[in-house]
């Protein structure tokens, strides 16, 4: 009898298994955000941008997100959230840094600060356990 339990229970952990596998195989972008997603995620980027990235990065290197510095810094990336909102290996997806006279060399650190930036917030609940395929940055409407 402990046999079949033991059996039934595997069984049952095979299934729960093959859910997570699937959970996470799936990618959501925007147009697969429920409202709650998308009021957090947005709410998270503009804290991120404007509260850390600007003052801690752009400020400090006096990098203008205007029409005439750096009209865009977007980055699509791919990234998986665990558990506890943290933030997986991301993969770059799409190159969407659009800054005026700026060298290679700070286009390069410019991309990598905002990666890493990036990589060090916790994601809210309503978008844990999944894979993400979004941008992350801003725009400017030049």
């Amino acid at each position: 009898m402990c046999y079949f339990f033991a059996a039934c229970g595997g069984t049952n952990n095979v299934e729960k298994e093959k859910e997570m596998n699937k959970q996470t195989e799936t990618i959501l972008s925007f147009d697969d955000f429920t409202t709650q997603q998308f009021v957090d995620w947005n709410e998270l980027m503009e804290n991120w941008w404007f509260e850390d990235f600007k003052v801690n990065y752009l400020d400090q290197k006096s990098i203008f997100q205007d029409c005439i510095d750096c009209a865009d810094i977007i980055i699509v990336v791919t990234f998986y959230v665990d558990n506890e909102g943290r933030v997986g290996e991301l993969i770059e997806v799409k190159d969407g840094i659009d800054c005026f006279n700026r060298s290679v060399e700070e286009l390069l650190e410019l991309k990598s600060e905002v990666l890493n930036s990036f990589q060090k917030l916790i994601i809210p609940e309503s978008l844990r356990n999944v894979k993400l395929n979004v941008p992350i940055g801003r725009s400017t409407l030049c």
